[in-house]
């Protein structure tokens, strides 16, 4: 057996800070049950590295994007010009942040995976202006520039609608807003925006759906519905597209409770959940945008901002796994000092904590591999933080091991500060390393033919397959058959994707050494991208032993990885 303690910190004093509501919170009869726990991991947060050899403040790491097996990282400053930038990403499974390409550009702003193909949009182009840039990550592995969309200063979102290519642009026609469509994956673009419609002092910024309607926003005024005369109208007004029309869509502060036309805010990280809009109102600043509030809309005249548990929890990111959301906020305890909390939810109703650090900046943007989280540090104009773009790692292992410590109303000096057994933690010890057979090693085999998937998020190594029939399929099955070098009690784990059309009890046969259990199923629908605990199994040394699923439950099986942890 071997001790895990918690890594002391700050000169021998262990420090973590609790800011805890423990009452409800009720707006727009929406509850959000408050946590009851913490699960603090600072001590066991990992410095990856800072990457990017740029000014601090274009060092702000815009986005992350899981794609290939990788993490790309956004980055660069349109305000200052620190173009061109580098395409960057970390490579989990090498440790290293590599060089790809670099994009004729200002700045990256976001990267989008639109029908399985990644995308960059030209932010500001730093070359001709007649046509504005989108950059392309082909099946070779190597980067296509598209300089095709017409008169676009600035290209700051695109988007796939019943089968065809969006681009929301800045254009040097006007000096506003423009909306373009493509027929042809992006070779030609012809304007989406109406005649008599402009968007007045504002760029095309973002681009979502909603109730099978596609809108562009740009800079957005929340106003009291009876305060939008003819005279505001112009600055309450989105682009509503559908395939037949585009036309003026008004709205109001329903569409953001709570926000006043004191501030001019762009919408960030649109996400669609639950057939529900799920977005981020962004402060304009010198600095591009400061994360402000989150609301979930059900229409453009109907939403509910989210109060965490955490009240001054501030989101700056979203992130969907299966049927889990994700928000990464913010909580500013002084200057220099932050919290970062991670929450869930599966029903836009209860965010629940899943773990929380501090540090000395904010973070902008996450993202999750393989049960692992990564975060990109940022920074704004007025407080230019030096950590600005540290790439941060929690492993899984970090916040599923560690124990909860519990919060009280009125906590006391002693229950804020973990015991002893809560500092110590005894987790059992092999000298055995894990035994991990994914479905494109040569230990797979399957006998019929199975379809390669790379749409959904959280599968091990380089892609999953699935069986390619939403009803059951008899005698169709895959299997794993693992080499198995140290005879034992071995802990059975496997892994996919989780999906509604899954099916929520896929049969497993399993041959151990002395017999044959057929008596455990999977629920694919859920536990998406993580390994799920199936039993323990005495395993004798050699590849005669196997895992296998079947295909005779309703749904689209899937078939990813296993993982067998010898038990001492």
């Amino acid at each position: 057996m071997i001790k895990k303690r918690i890594t002391k910190i700050a000169a021998g004093i262990f420090s973590f800070t609790l800011i805890v509501n423990t009452c409800f919170a009720v707006h727009t009869d929406k509850m959000v049950s408050a946590a009851t726990t913490v699960k603090d991991v600072t001590p066991q947060v990992e410095l990856l590295g800072n990457p990017f050899n740029k000014a601090t403040f274009a060092k702000n790491v815009w986005d992350m994007q899981v794609y290939n097996n990788r993490i790309y990282l956004a980055h660069g400053d349109f305000n200052t010009n620190a173009g061109p930038i580098p395409v960057i990403y970390y490579e989990p499974s090498a440790q290293k942040f590599i060089t790809q390409y670099t994009v004729d550009e200002e700045e990256i702003a976001q990267y989008k995976v639109l029908d399985g193909k990644l995308y960059i949009p030209g932010t500001d182009s730093r070359g001709d202006w007649n046509n504005g840039n989108f950059y392309t990550l082909e099946d070779n592995d190597q980067w296509l520039k598209n300089a095709t969309i017409p008169n676009a200063l600035h290209v700051f979102d695109m988007a796939l609608y019943n089968g065809q290519l969006y681009a929301a642009c800045g254009t040097s026609k006007t000096g506003w807003g423009e909306v373009l469509v493509s027929n042809d994956m992006g070779k030609t673009w012809t304007s989406r925006v109406p005649l008599g419609f402009t968007f007045y002092g504002s760029w095309a910024t973002s681009l979502f759906e909603l109730n099978q309607t596609l809108y562009a926003s740009g800079k957005m005024m929340y106003m009291k519905p009876t305060s939008i005369t003819t005279s505001y109208t112009k600055y309450v007004s989105m682009l509503g597209i559908t395939d037949s029309s585009s036309a003026r869509q008004i709205y109001s502060t329903n569409f953001a409770n709570g926000l006043t036309s004191s501030y001019v805010y762009y919408m960030k990280k649109p996400t669609t959940f639950q057939n529900k809009l799920v977005y981020l109102n962004n402060r304009i600043t010198t600095s591009h945008w400061l994360p402000d509030s989150m609301y979930i809309a059900k229409s453009i005249n109907e939403s509910t901002k989210v109060i965490f548990p955490e009240t001054s929890a501030v989101p700056a990111d979203l992130l969907i796994r299966g049927n889990s959301l994700y928000a990464l906020t913010n909580v500013k305890n002084s200057a220099g000092n932050y919290t970062s909390v991670v929450y869930q939810t599966t029903d836009l109703q209860t965010w629940d904590e899943v773990f929380r650090f501090n540090t000395d900046t904010f973070v902008r943007s996450f993202e999750e591999m393989n049960g692992d989280f990564y975060f990109g540090l940022g920074c704004d104009s007025a407080t230019v933080a030096a950590s600005t773009g540290n790439i941060l790692k929690v492993a899984s292992s970090a916040y599923q091991d560690i124990p909860l410590i519990p919060v009280t109303n009125n906590p006391s000096a002693s229950e804020l500060t973990p015991s002893t057994a809560e500092l110590t933690q005894t987790i059992p010890a092999s000298a055995t390393a894990p035994i991990i057979v994914d479905n494109t090693d040569s230990s797979f085999m399957s006998n019929s033919t199975w379809t390669i998937s790379t749409q959904s998020i959280g599968y091990y190594g380089s892609n999953i397959l699935n069986d390619g029939t939403v009803g059951a399929d008899q005698g169709k099955w895959a299997m794993w058959v693992p080499t198995i070098t140290e005879s034992g009690n071995y802990q059975l784990y496997m892994r996919w994707t989780a999906d509604s059309t899954r099916p929520a009890a896929a049969p497993l046969e399993i041959k151990y050494n002395g017999g044959m259990d057929t008596s455990k199923t999977v629920n694919q629908q859920e536990s998406n991208g993580t390994w799920v605990l199936i039993g323990t199994y005495a395993l004798s040394a050699g590849s005669d032993q196997y895992i296998k699923i079947l295909c005779s439950s309703p749904g689209y099986t899937a078939a990813d990885a296993v993982k067998l942890e010898k038990v001492n």
